[in-house]
C-alpha cells in the first residue's frame, strides 16, 4: 500500500479523538505485556459496536484497481473502529483499525489468497500495536515480532498511519443523512452475466432482450462475492440479479442519487 502521510495522520487522528472511551488501568503484570492494554481496547470497542453510530464510505484510491469500501463506528464524533475491505481477483486484503481516544491503537491486517484454480484459499494475518503516534510492535503472518531497526517497520508504520487518516477523513464527511435509503421494492432480472465494469465503482452487466443493464455493486454479499472473486467462470451464462433502487451518497456524483444496487445474485 501507499506509503507516507505520518503528519497528516497524526493531525486527523488527534481531531477524532473525544470524550466516550475511558483508558483502562493495567495491573502492575498486565503493564509488562506491552499488547495488554492494546488488546483491552479491541475488546471494548467491539463490544459496544452496536452501541457505536455506523457510517460507510467508498473511497477510490488511484493505486487500488477497484474502489475500497470502508466502515466506521463512532462514538458521538470519535472514531473507534475502522473496517476496510480491499478487493481483488484472486483474494482480499482487509483491515481493522481500532482507536482510543488518544489515537490510533492497533490494526489488524488479512490477507486472503485465493488459488488461480479454485481450490482453496490462505490467509495471511498480521497484528499492529500502536502507541503515542508511533508502531511499538509487530507481529508477521508467523506470529514473530518484526524488528524496529528494519526498514520495513517503519514503512508499514507510516504506510498504516496514512490509511487510518485517510479513511478516518472519508468517513467523518460520511452524516446520518447520507445513510442508503432504499425508494423502490426487491426486485429480480434474469439476464446472461456479461461481467463487471470498474471505475468509480463496480457495475454487474446483464443483457436482458438484447440490452444491457447495469447495476451498482455497493455491498457484497457470500454469492456476490464468488462471482467477484472468478467471473470468468460465469460469463455468457444465466444469471437472476436481485436488485433494488436506492438513494446512495455517491460523492463523485455530487450527493445522494438514486441508483440500482445489486442485493445478491443466483447462478443458474
Amino acid at each position: 500500500m501507499r506509503r507516507g502521510g505520518m503528519l497528516l495522520a497524526a493531525v486527523l487522528l488527534a481531531s477524532a479523538g473525544g470524550a466516550g472511551m475511558v483508558s483502562l488501568p493495567l495491573s502492575a503484570a498486565a503493564a509488562q505485556d506491552v499488547t495488554a492494554y492494546h488488546r483491552q481496547v479491541y475488546a471494548e470497542v467491539n463490544a459496544r459496536l452496536d452501541r457505536f453510530e455506523r457510517r460507510e464510505v467508498v473511497v477510490d484510491r488511484d493505486w487500488w484497481p477497484v474502489p475500497v469500501e470502508a466502515i466506521g463506528w463512532f462514538d458521538g464524533e470519535a472514531i473507534r473502529r475502522i473496517a476496510v475491505r480491499h478487493p481483488g481477483d484472486h483474494g482480499d486484503t482487509t483491515q481493522d483499525f481500532y482507536f482510543d481516544d488518544d489515537g490510533l491503537v492497533f490494526v489488524f491486517q488479512a490477507v486472503t489468497t485465493q488459488a488461480v484454480t479454485g481450490a482453496g484459499a490462505s490467509t495471511r494475518e498480521e497484528r499492529h500495536y500502536f502507541q503515542a503516534g508511533a508502531m511499538v510492535r509487530w507481529l508477521d503472518g508467523d506470529r514473530q515480532a518484526v524488528s524496529p531497526k528494519r526498514k520495513a517497520f517503519s514503512e508499514r508504520e507510516a504506510e498504516l498511519l496514512s490509511d487510518a487518516a485517510t479513511f478516518t477523513a472519508a468517513l467523518i464527511g460520511v452524516t446520518a443523512d447520507a445513510a442508503p435509503q432504499p425508494v423502490g421494492p426487491v426486485e429480480e432480472t434474469t439476464g446472461t452475466f456479461d461481467g463487471f465494469e470498474y471505475g468509480d465503482y463496480v457495475h454487474l452487466l446483464l443483457t436482458v432482450d438484447g440490452e444491457t443493464r447495469s447495476f451498482f455493486v455497493l455491498r457484497t454479499d457470500a454469492a456476490l462475492e464468488r462471482l467477484l472473486d472468478r467471473p470468468e467462470a460465469a460469463l455468457g451464462k444465466p444469471l437472476r440479479v436481485i436488485w433494488q433502487t436506492s438513494r446512495e451518497h455517491l460523492p463523485e456524483a455530487g450527493g445522494p442519487v438514486e441508483v440500482d444496487i445489486v442485493l445478491t445474485v443466483q447462478q443458474r
